[in-house]
């Protein structure tokens, strides 16, 4: 069987703590490097990070809703508060300026999204849709009682379904939103790191393209789950990174790192069912 082509990949390494980078340079790559070579690289990034100037603890500005833009937002909240409760409204902001907890693009995914979300229309539709279109997902049966539901993405859950013979259990995308929520005194981008990097990509570059480049995003009041606590320490404190420091030479290293693929398991004992989150296989 062939090798999976590696995926080329923005890496913020700097923010990194060490032993993540380590473990990222020699075990993620396609062609792993040593220990030391690893650590030679991030010392390299993380020397930039600390020289850095504390970063202000502001809010982005916020820019006027064109007329489509809050016809649009009118009914997607109506819609969409059903699903979040925590929503509190749409936001215009460029989003150069947000903080980020997540350190990694990939590039081609977010290549994949630059045709659809270059016009205002294709935003609306790929990144403040309420809930995302019906998809069949192909499953596999892994003897004797397990079944996989392979995924597309990372982005699914399980989910209990009522269904007329009794509850079954389901698969559910995330909504498709680029969400953004408060952040020691900044905003961070939670959600849709791949759409943003390509609406950044094609836009106007430079700190005067500020309101050319600012787009309607979801603004929550807070984040919960398991990993929004992670999330907020890795987008605070004095220097934490913004989404313009995946444009600036820097602060990213370009990686080929090791494609993977991603399912969700069921395993049944009688009418019992253990079920897995998404799990995250290299391909």
């Amino acid at each position: 069987m062939m090798a999976a082509p590696p995926v080329r990949t923005k890496v913020l390494l700097g923010w990194f703590d060490r032993d993540s980078a380590i473990r990222l340079l020699t075990t993620e790559r396609v062609l792993p490097i040593t220990e030391a070579e690893a650590e030679a690289a991030w010392n390299t990034y993380r020397t930039r990070v600390e020289a850095l100037p504390d970063r202000p603890r502001q809010l982005p500005t916020e820019y006027p809703l064109s007329r489509f833009e809050r016809e649009h937002a009118k009914a997607f909240l109506r819609k969409a508060r059903r699903i979040e409760r925590n929503m509190d409204r749409i936001i215009k902001v460029d989003l150069m300026d947000l903080a980020v907890h997540q350190y990694l693009v990939l590039d081609e995914h977010s290549d994949s999204y630059a045709q659809k979300i270059v016009s205002g229309n294709g935003w609306r539709k790929h990144c403040l849709e309420p809930s995302p279109p019906p998809r069949t997902l192909q499953t596999r049966q892994v003897p004797p009682n397990t079944i996989v539901w392979e995924l597309p993405h990372a982005e699914f859950e399980p989910v209990l379904v009522q269904a007329p013979t009794g509850s079954q259990i389901g698969i559910r995308e995330f909504p498709k939103w680029v969400t953004v929520t408060p952040c020691d005194g900044r905003l961070m981008l939670w959600a849709g790191y791949h759409r943003s990097h390509a609406r950044m990509k094609i836009s106007t570059p430079g700190p005067d393209g500020a309101a050319e480049r600012a787009v309607p995003v979801v603004l929550v009041s807070k984040v919960e789950g398991p990993l929004s606590a992670d999330a907020l320490t890795r987008a605070s404190g004095l220097r934490p990174p913004l989404l313009r420091d995946f444009f600036d030479e820097r602060f990213f290293c370009i990686e080929d790192l090791r494609r993977r693929r991603y399912e969700i398991r069921a395993t049944f004992n009688g009418t019992q069912a253990t079920v897995t989150g998404v799990q995250h296989i290299y391909a």
